[in-house]
């Protein structure tokens, strides 16, 4: 973009370096004639990550007030850290990414706990609907 009033190309995402970024417009109302001006705007941020942490997906969204506030806002996103903090922030990012990840296998061995649990549930109440059954005999 040009134009002074126009604001700054997007820069590459900076996790995913790659993928497809928008600005759109939100929350307008149609006056009859034409839609009203935007309440606000989002960036949408759809990208693939490089392999190794566990996910596959980049997906960041964000709104501000005008276009050109989501561009700096974007554009701005690691330029006021030294390299030493970022190294720690992606750090901490693996390990909550790991936490995550030990709490999704959790719960899928908890749901597959409880599958089982009502299994046997329903064979106990099959053999006492059973022995019921007989008693009344």
């Amino acid at each position: 973009m040009t134009n002074e009033n126009e604001a700054p190309d997007l820069k590459p995402c900076p996790f995913c370096e790659g993928g497809e970024t928008r600005i759109e417009p939100f929350g307008q109302t149609w006056m009859g004639q034409k839609y009203s001006e935007p309440q606000f705007y989002r960036l949408t941020h759809h990208g693939k990550l490089p392999e190794g942490d566990g996910f596959e997906t980049c997906h960041i969204q964000f709104r501000a007030k005008t276009p050109h506030d989501l561009v700096y806002m974007w554009n701005d996103t690691r330029a006021d850290l030294p390299d030493d903090h970022i190294a720690e922030l992606e750090a901490q990012n693996r390990e909550l990414r790991m936490q995550v990840i030990a709490s999704d296998s959790q719960a899928q061995m908890a749901y597959e706990e409880q599958g089982q649990l009502e299994a046997k549930l329903a064979r106990v109440t099959g053999i006492a609907n059973l022995i019921a059954g007989r008693m009344m005999k």
